[in-house]
């Protein structure tokens, strides 16, 4: 699959992240936050899903947390 967004916070979703999701190679954008996804976040995702991880408290599949957010520079 070419898909290179998938944007699917905010919808009530629950259960498992499904591992499929580290087969879209193509996936430059992800967001998936306010949802109350569990299990672990797939490994393939790690470059995109900080953020999303972060924000689900979700680990990675490999048992690696997600980094702490960085703050924002105050102006």
């Amino acid at each position: 699959i070419n898909l290179e967004g998938l944007w699917i916070s905010r919808n009530h979703l629950s259960g498992p992240i499904p591992s499929e999701l580290g087969n879209l190679v193509n996936l430059i954008d992800l967001k998936m936050d306010d949802n109350d996804l569990t299990g672990c976040m797939p490994t393939a995702l790690r470059p995109l899903a900080d953020a999303s991880a972060r924000n689900l408290g979700l680990f990675y599949c490999d048992g690696v947390p997600p980094p702490a957010a960085t703050p924002t520079p105050s102006p």
